[in-house]
This record gives structure tokens, sequence and C-alpha cells, in this order.
């Protein structure tokens, strides 16, 4: 797919991979970015980094949860009206916790906090379902063509999985 003059929305922008993905795609010639980040702080050392090398008017910050429904559709709805829409979404957003649903050790049994198993479930499922949901609504109502890509860490193993769809 050509990137160039693409509009596309980023979502852990400022981890490893996602800072990655999104340093290529403005290399290639994406028009607008949008850089999905939860902290402040992390979002703006990244647009900050990323405007020493690349105009401003190709960035757009997008601070938000990605668990957080509403404050999803309020900075998609931002970046769709500021880049004309969306092109492509990267799903890269996600936190992986370590750990047994049950194990033993010299203390006892300990199991999984189901908190913890929450978060993990919210982020990397339930989010990624809303913002996949919203992108999907973008394209359809312009009638383009669009692509989201996934990406995220195997719940059951450390083997990274990426799939992807195309919505005609």
């Amino acid at each position: 797919m050509e990137i160039s003059g693409c509009k596309v929305v980023v979502t852990g922008a400022a981890g490893g991979i996602g800072r990655a993905i999104v340093q290529d795609l403005l290399e290639q010639g994406a028009a607008k970015v949008g850089l999905l980040v939860r902290k402040t702080e992390q979002l703006e050392a990244l647009a900050n980094e990323l405007t020493a090398q690349f105009s401003e008017e190709r960035l757009v910050r997008m601070h938000a949860d990605v668990r957080e429904q509403e404050r999803l559709q309020d900075v998609f709805a931002k970046f769709a009206q500021e880049a004309g829409g969306i092109d492509i979404l990267i799903n890269n957003a996600a936190i992986l916790r370590d750990g047994a649903v049950c194990a033993f050790s010299f203390k006892g049994i300990n199991k999984y906090p189901l908190k913890i198993w929450r978060e993990t479930v919210d982020s990397n499922l339930t989010g990624s379902f809303l913002r996949s949901q919203l992108a999907a609504e973008d394209v359809i109502r312009k009638r383009i063509k669009g692509l989201i890509l996934e990406h995220q860490l195997g719940i059951a193993s450390w083997a990274g999985r990426s799939s992807s769809l195309w919505l005609n």
C-alpha cells in the first residue's frame, strides 16, 4: 500500500514499536499521523522529538486512554476533522502483564489478580474493538478504502501476532 499522502492513526505511538512505526510513516510521506498516547508527558516528548525532523502540521496529538470509549470518540473525531478522515489505523497499543493464573510459591498459592486481568482485557481486547469500530465507521461513511492493522502480543504466548482488515 502506498503511504504517501495517507492519514494514519497509530495507537501506542510513544512505545518502541509505535515510535518506529510513526517514524517510518512520516519518512514514507504520510500526510497526517495521529499520535494516540495515554500519558501526556510521553505524547509531548514524542511530538517534540518528531517536530525536530518533520513538520508540526503532519502530526495530530491524540491524548486518550484506549479503554475510555467517550474520550476515544472525541480524539478520533478531532483527527478526522483535522486530517479529513482516516485511511489507516494501526492498533499498536497493548499491555502485557506476566503471571500465571495460579502458581505455587514458598508462601503458598498465588492467584493472578482479577483487577490486572480486567485491565489487560479492557486495553488489549475492548480497546482494540473500540478503536477499530471508530476507524471503520469513518471509512464506511466516506466510502473509501481503508486499512486496520492489528499488532498485539498473544495472551497465551510471547510471540507477536499481526492481522489486518481491508475495508471496501
